[in-house]
């Protein structure tokens, strides 16, 4: 057993959940940091799981040249596809669900629940299809040449000839997998696509966004431009404060709070700056 190579998986473990942690909070919303534990872990866990599946083949490459005795690699592959099958058909939904109905005026236990049955629900759909897709096409097929060739008499005694022989067909022998790896099939198949289709999309995508967010860039205002504006809201200000300080008694009579601005600017026209057109501050 390779101590070395197990105290690292152990080490490499920790620092994962420790890292997705610290990257979940520092590019969470302010609000939203320390709100919802079950969207932490499931986020958490869910960066963490990634990251395991990238380094999974470094370890299992280090375990087999160590004599392959010192991590269990073939459960730990299983445990690994079966935790992504538990994110897809569970965790996920049920996050989605609970945070669907959180804006909703119910309890913390009904809205619990709530999303504790629509999950079991996707669950329950997930797994019927699975397995009629699994009893209905769930075969592999492995193209297989079929060869035939003449045969000769053997006499004892002498050296036999090489038979003739040709290529008669090709047949698909059709082998049944296990429903564990079927699903794992079927997943890695849907995970291709998306990452094709997203993937290319990306590519094209990132550049004109580059592009866009480069030409709408904040451009510096002339100093010119800058005086302007400091003389119109230097003078604007000034007089919405004497309107303040000079308003009517008969409003004063109506209504105890001050004058609101939608009223000061359509009844009691401000002076402009000579150059800026606008109409409000």
């Amino acid at each position: 057993m390779d101590v070395a190579l197990l105290i690292a998986a152990i080490v490499v473990a920790i620092l994962t959940i420790v890292c997705s942690f610290y990257f979940y909070l520092y590019w969470s919303h302010e609000e939203d940091k320390y709100n919802g534990w079950y969207g932490i872990i499931t986020v958490v866990l869910g960066m963490s799981l990634a990251i395991w599946l990238v380094i999974l083949p470094a370890f299992d490459t280090m375990n087999t040249s160590s004599g392959g005795d010192t991590l269990p690699m073939e459960i730990i592959w299983q445990v690994a596809a079966m935790a992504i099958i538990v994110f897809l058909a569970v965790l996920i939904p049920m996050a989605v669900f609970l945070y669907e109905s959180e804006g909703e005026s119910i309890g913390c236990m009904k809205q619990f629940c709530g999303a504790v049955g629509y999950t079991v629900v996707a669950a329950v759909v997930f797994t019927l299809l699975a397995y009629l897709m699994f009893a209905t096409i769930g075969y592999a097929e492995i193209p297989t040449p079929v060869y035939y060739a003449t045969l000769e008499t053997y006499v004892e005694g002498t050296i036999p000839t090489t038979s003739t022989g040709a290529l008669l067909d090709t047949v698909d022998i059709k082998i049944r997998p296990s429903f564990f790896v079927y699903i794992i099939g079927i997943i890695s198949f849907v995970g291709y696509i998306l990452f094709t289709v997203f993937g290319a999309v990306g590519i094209v995508a990132l550049p004109m966004d580059l592009i866009n967010e480069f030409r709408k860039r904040p451009h510096p205002m002339p100093d010119d431009e800058f005086a302007q504006w400091q003389l119109f809201f230097r003078d604007r200000s000034a007089r919405l404060m004497q309107i303040l300080n000079v308003r009517p008694s008969s409003l004063l009579k109506t209504s105890p709070l001050p004058l609101s601005l939608p009223y000061v600017f359509n009844f009691l026209p401000l002076p402009l700056t000579p150059g800026l057109q606008t109409g409000g501050l």
